[in-house]
């Protein structure tokens, strides 16, 4: 798995955990909801000021978020 559909896992996770929509999510951080579903399906290209504003609204830090991203990805190198 890449990092993008890594990424867009651990983001729908959380999002879903807070019990937030796609709409929501796209409008809290200021995106259109195509480009938000481009991204939980791992088919954009997320900058860093989005995946911050992702990170800010489903309440985890960037570090957080990232290091999940790693740790996944490092299990999946070893399988």
């Amino acid at each position: 798995m890449s990092i993008h559909e890594i990424f867009s896992q651990k983001v729908r996770q959380y999002r879903e955990e807070n019990h937030l929509t796609q709409a929501n999510m796209a409008e809290m951080c200021n995106i259109s909801i195509e480009y938000y579903q481009r991204i939980e399906h791992g088919r954009a290209n997320v900058g860093l000021d989005n995946a911050v504003f992702i990170a800010t609204v489903l309440d985890i830090s960037i570090d957080a978020l990232k290091e999940e991203v790693r740790r996944q990805q490092a299990r999946e190198d070893r399988q």
